[in-house]
């Protein structure tokens, strides 16, 4: 096994390429409303913009494991794709029309789909080197980076009146730490030499990915309806809206940056499939309570134990098949991405038939569901 020290600046570099490209997006998030009165924008042709950025992020990460990948390290298409983010993020934000709006989503979604299946690939890589486990790491970066954009964009938008001079400063922000990290020498790891054919993905891609697509199309029921459900049905003031979405992240980092410790103490057993059993209970007993803050504390509770669900799943496809780990662990990530882009609208359609109150208490039981599914998968692993 390799020396995790000689991969020390590698690591920080795949943790800081996804924690600045959340943070800005997340930042965006908070401008949204901005955006859509300037352009005049209805919420269906946000939601299309929202879509070109998705099947561009779904067609980067196929041209990226099946193509990028196969000659070039995962390091220096880091290196090479990270300044651009900021810039193209830039021009997108500031957009002034709504057909540049569109046009600059395809570019940005592009680099994002880049910088993102290269971490990957480069965590995998160093997990396989050293013999550590960094994905709860790499999924914490998701996490961090969404929480400090969030707050973020909150002062920013409280202290900078004009919206436009917020995202020129996080875009110069953004691009000179960028250009001062990827200035540091780092390790280099050779082309995946892994020969990948273009093939439909294997059962065990399939049953990995459907679950990882269901987990991250599933989120968003919080990220997108907490802050609207809070307001509606326990009548909390619209400057206190987030407060399950920082709870729930919150429960998340502190799970994810303990992520390797938790998994080799309890097991990924325990923390993959009962871990998720109990925060599922804890939910939706907590719910059932309706009282405002215990609910904020189950939905920590959830975060917590929750988190390592994904990066749980991105391991297993490469050790129950460690021939084609890349070929899996790509598949996984295009299935898990394609849950991400159309789960919110599936999730949108059942609130809207029925209510956000119902879409929570769907939540616990589609994540319990889940977490039984993995025992087999983890029975499997101990029979090799």
């Amino acid at each position: 096994m390799t020396d995790v020290q000689n991969f020390r600046r590698n690591l920080f570099l795949c943790r800081f390429a996804i924690f600045i490209c959340m943070t800005s997006v997340a930042i965006w998030f908070v401008f949204i409303p901005w955006k859509v009165n300037l352009l005049s924008m209805t919420e269906t042709q946000l939601g299309f913009v929202f879509m070109i950025f998705g099947l561009g992020s779904l067609i980067s990460i196929q041209v990226t494991n099946k193509i990028l990948l196969r000659h070039y390290s995962a390091e220096n298409l880091i290196r090479l794709t990270l300044p651009l983010f900021p810039i193209t993020f830039y021009l997108w934000t500031s957009s002034t029309s709504y057909g540049n709006l569109l046009l600059y989503a395809l570019p940005l979604s592009l680099f994002f789909g880049i910088i993102n299946s290269s971490v990957l690939s480069a965590t995998l890589n160093y997990e396989k080197l050293t013999g550590r486990r960094f994905m709860p790491m790499h999924q914490a970066s998701f996490s961090i980076g969404g929480l400090t954009g969030s707050v973020l964009g909150g002062v920013l938008i409280n202290f900078i009146e004009q919206p436009e001079n917020s995202i020129l400063f996080v875009s110069a922000s953004s691009f000179s730490a960028i250009i001062i990290l990827v200035s540091n020498k780092v390790t280099q790891i050779e082309p995946i030499n892994e020969r990948i054919e273009t093939s439909m993905p294997s059962r065990l891609s399939l049953i990995l990915g459907i679950m990882a697509a269901i987990n991250l199309g599933t989120v968003g029921i919080i990220l997108d309806w907490s802050a609207l459900w809070l307001t509606r049905e326990f009548s909390v003031a619209a400057a206190l809206g987030g407060a399950i979405i920082f709870a729930f992240t919150s429960g998340e980092i502190i799970s994810r940056v303990t992520g390797e410790k938790l998994i080799n103490h309890f097991g990924e057993k325990v923390v993959g499939s009962y871990f998720m059993l109990v925060g599922c209970t804890v939910l939706f007993c907590t719910i059932l309570l309706d009282r405002v803050e215990i609910v904020v504390i189950g939905f920590f509770i959830f975060g917590l134990l929750t988190a390592n669900y994904f990066p749980i799943l991105l391991g297993l496809g490469s050790k129950l098949d460690p021939k084609n780990s890349q070929k899996v662990l790509g598949d996984i990530n295009l299935l898990a991405f394609g849950g991400l882009v159309f789960g919110p609208m599936l999730v949108g359609f059942i609130a809207d038939m029925f209510s956000i109150n119902t879409i929570m208490y769907v939540l616990t039981v589609v994540w319990a569901v889940l977490g039984l599914a993995c025992l087999p998968l983890f029975n499997n692993k101990k029979s090799k």
